[in-house]
């Protein structure tokens, strides 16, 4: 996942994680990734759950990296904008 890469992303992502294991799911992370492509093992139903999840996680680091991206630009530009003023 490339996406994780940063720091705050892998926070965030790691929490929903947790959040949805607490929750929802009763299986580790490697557990789901095996699920979502082994229905022959785990059967359908679960597999089918386990590929939402993982595409979730994927989706949700990705809008993640995008926000931080944004937020980053455009604080960079403020501070530009205040230190070509100051000077």
């Amino acid at each position: 996942m490339v996406a994780c890469a940063h720091p705050m992303n892998r926070l965030a992502t790691t929490l929903l994680w947790r959040y949805i294991s607490a929750h929802y799911w009763n299986m580790s992370f490697m557990t789901a990734l095996h699920a979502a492509g082994d229905a022959a093992r785990f059967g359908h139903p679960i597999e089918h759950t386990a590929e939402v999840l993982v595409v979730d996680l994927l989706i949700f680091s990705t809008l993640l990296a995008l926000a931080a991206g944004a937020i980053t630009f455009a604080a960079r530009r403020l501070w530009i904008r205040h230190s070509r003023r100051a000077v």
